[in-house]
């Protein structure tokens, strides 16, 4: 059970697994390598052994060759002792000559002092292999004698304990071991150490997020000096929520600015009823002039939720709008025909090139929406000079329209301001002529929305200019895009 719950991974802190993987990581590594050099050096010693044998078998065999050694004794044949010397004695092998039969005839024992009793095993020519003798590994080498280069007369074995080989491997096995052992530990370690230098940003972030439930959006995670995935995971979070902070900000005024230009007109309202209540329902005049107060309030409230309504739309349009190709040439036209009928007291010019036909990639009603806000700010704020002037032109890969008028112009200090909800210049004046600060900030929305910009630029006592920048369709993405068949929208 304790040995399932060590293994058990889901339970456990990153910081752990990132150890625990960096350790196992780096200890199959090391053991992958510890095993390669382990069996190379180990491959290339007894090669090395088994040439020594070899060596051995020749040189022997070579002594032996041409003498009558089989017809005598063993002890009184002579041996080119200084040749094995060299090549036996000097090397830990160890020598037996035997007949063909098998039987021993000369059990001589050079450089080792313990009996190797192997069977003999006849062969017709050298052979030299490794086996295994009372527990350890040998390298056992025949090679027949032969008598006229025709009749096999005997054999030599040279035997090879490999004493200092399996010495040799037997320390490199407990180096690489404790080495083995010591990279686990170091890379534990090195996993920990990593783990808590890598995961402090993480750690961070999740304090932030914790501190955001308590102390809202303004927690800030300090980046890091770095470019990885980690520093690019801090940054999104530290802008979204800086744009959830603005967002958050943007609404609470939203409420209370909505709250405000409602309480007005209820306020006005309950006024008037409260008056009829009284004393003013018997006297006509009172009742006509309070009826027609409430009215008009009650106008008002419609025309602000509505335009409420229309900013929350506008909002949403790049998530709920479906794609349409617009002619910024007829719409511009229509909407101007439109506002020439309602104001036929206006002089209202148009420039722009017939030749060339703009389209972008905006729904024409929302187009005509923010022309129609345009113009009728431009119709509010003439301030007696009933001209408007109108231009479509291209710049560059954008469609710009710009509607310009002659009025009472905009304070630059307040042109940033004026594409802000419930923003107006002068209050004052606006109540004359109607609005509650949202129209431009309709038109930026919906600008924006079809990835355009919106700007103002005004002259006090000369009038303004608001310029609209929309991308332009080229003539191959438009065919392409006719193929394919548009949903209706929903908006």
């Amino acid at each position: 059970m304790r040995i399932h719950q060590v293994l058990n991974m889901k339970n456990r802190s990153l910081k752990y697994k990132w150890m625990l993987g960096t350790s196992v990581a780096i200890f199959l590594t090391f053991s992958v390598f510890a095993v390669a050099i382990y069996q190379g050096v180990s491959t290339m010693l007894l090669n090395e052994e088994k040439s020594k044998v070899q060596t051995a078998l020749n040189n022997v065999t070579f002594s032996l060759t041409g003498k009558s050694w089989h017809q005598v004794n063993a002890t009184d044949f002579p041996i080119d002792s200084e040749s094995l010397n060299e090549n036996i004695y000097n090397r830990g092998l160890i020598v037996r000559i035997l007949k063909p039969d098998g039987s021993t005839w000369y059990p001589a024992q050079y450089g080792g002092e313990q009996q190797y009793n192997i069977p003999l095993e006849k062969v017709e020519a050298i052979t030299v292999k490794e086996t295994v003798n009372k527990g350890s590994r040998v390298i056992v080498g025949i090679k027949p004698v032969l008598e006229n280069n025709a009749k096999i007369v005997g054999y030599v074995q040279v035997i090879n304990p490999l004493t200092s080989v399996n010495s040799l491997m037997k320390y490199l096995f407990w180096t690489l071991l404790i080495l083995d052992i010591i990279a686990l530990v170091f890379s534990a370690i090195l996993g920990y150490v990593m783990a808590l230098h890598l995961l402090q940003p993480i750690k961070d972030l999740a304090r932030s997020m914790v501190n955001s439930q308590e102390n809202g959006f303004k927690a800030r995670v300090k980046n890091i000096d770095a470019e990885d995935e980690i520093s690019e995971l801090l940054t999104i979070y530290n802008d979204m929520m800086r744009r959830m902070e603005v967002t958050f900000e943007q609404q609470k005024h939203f409420v209370e600015d909505a709250s405000h230009e409602l309480r007005t007109p209820v306020q006005i309202i309950e006024g008037h009823l409260n008056l009829l209540n009284r004393w003013g329902k018997d006297d006509p005049e009172v009742l006509e002039e309070s009826l027609k107060a409430s009215l008009f309030e009650v106008n008002r409230m419609k025309k602000l939720v509505q335009e409420m309504l229309d900013l929350s739309r506008a909002e949403q349009v790049s998530n709920t709008a479906e794609l349409q190709i617009t002619n910024l040439n007829e719409a511009v036209e229509q909407v101007k025909r439109n506002f020439e009928i309602l104001h036929d007291d206006f002089n209202i010019t148009y420039d722009y090139n017939p030749d060339i036909v703009l389209r972008s990639l905006i729904l024409r009603n929302h187009l005509e929406q923010i022309l129609i806000i345009l113009f009728d700010n431009a119709v509010k704020y003439s301030n007696g000079l009933s001209e408007i002037n109108i231009t479509l032109e291209q710049i560059g890969n954008r469609a710009v329209i710009k509607v310009k008028d002659h009025g009472v112009g905009i304070d630059p200090s307040e042109l940033d301001k004026v594409f802000n909800r419930f923003y107006r210049v002068d209050k004052a004046r606006t109540r004359e002529v109607g609005g509650n600060g949202l129209g431009l900030a309709i038109a930026k929305q919906l600008v924006v929305s079809y990835k355009g910009t919106i700007s103002a630029d005004s002259v006090v006592g000369e009038g303004t200019t608001v310029s609209v920048s929309l991308p332009i369709m080229e003539e191959e993405v438009i065919q392409t895009a006719r193929k394919k068949p548009l949903k209706k929208n929903k908006l």
